[in-house]
């Protein structure tokens, strides 16, 4: 089985990843260099925040299946809300390990032609058995109809010699919104959980700033946004057959982890 992925972000390199193990040829397409939306992704899967999602343990049988050598880890958190301050053990899936390491052409597809051609910016075309569309909001480029939108966040990493007060921490400092601050292999990570549709400088500072008030972040080395994007049908992502071989799969508002397990568990029973 010959497959086509358009994305090479969270959910293109999951899926790309998994069907490989299960046999597939696969061939990741992202024409950015340095990935898309998804390198602002912590990886984080909290049973709190998946308990809406259906078909986890699909996600979670498939992320544990690709997990090897590393991929997976589980952290001791210490959560903070209103109601009441516990401490829990989360799941960790190293998503930079995988979206950096998985194997891509930087060719820019400019168009699917009869749902099993992709066409590239430079004239050259490559046929498939399937292709997979994982490319977030930019799928609407290849389907208008999805009519998908995005908001855009940050992330900051830093070195954990810098920063030894950065405890592994979840605390609500607003309604929906938690700050997330983790430590693991010798980083710090830390997100504030917020996106806009207009992205601007200011959004950044108030991001830095709760790194150092909820998350006694001192100092960070590299900021990363990332693009989600939201469905008005579904906000749990998109998947979906739009022709004999051709599919859609992308994240959510959030959640963007698991779902692309779970996409990529289906994915592997169906194609």
């Amino acid at each position: 089985m010959k497959v086509g992925i358009v994305g090479g972000g969270l959910t293109g390199c999951i899926i790309a990843e998994y069907l490989r193990k299960k046999g597939a040829s696969v061939t990741v397409f992202d024409s950015l260099e340095k990935m898309g939306a998804s390198k602002a992704a912590l990886g984080l899967i909290a049973p709190q925040w998946i308990a809406r999602v259906e078909d986890v343990d699909l996600g979670m049988e498939a992320l544990e299946e690709i997990g090897g050598g590393g991929l997976v880890e589980h952290l001791d958190f210490e959560i903070k809300n209103p109601v009441k301050n516990f401490r829990q053990q989360i799941m960790r899936f190293n998503t930079q390990a995988l979206v950096y390491g998985c194997e891509k052409r930087w060719d820019k597809v400019v168009e699917v032609r009869n749902q099993k051609t992709l066409v590239f910016a430079d004239g050259d075309e490559m046929t498939f058995d399937i292709i997979i569309l994982a490319a977030g909001i930019w799928c609407n480029a290849f389907i208008p109809e999805l009519a998908l939108s995005g908001k855009t966040g940050s992330t900051l990493f830093a070195l954990a010699s810098d920063n030894a007060e950065v405890k592994n921490k979840i605390e609500m400092y607003a309604p929906f919104k938690q700050a997330v601050s983790f430590q693991s292999e010798g980083f710090v990570h830390f997100g504030d959980g917020t996106s806009v549709k207009e992205y601007k400088e200011d959004h950044l500072k108030r991001t830095i700033d709760r790194a150092s008030r909820y998350g006694n972040l001192k100092k960070h080395y590299a900021v990363t946004t990332g693009t989600r994007p939201f469905s008005t049908c579904n906000p749990n992502g998109v998947f979906k057959r739009v022709g004999k071989t051709l599919w859609v799969a992308t994240g959510g508002a959030k959640n963007g982890t698991i779902l692309a397990g779970i996409w990529a568990n289906k994915l592997g029973k169906m194609i």
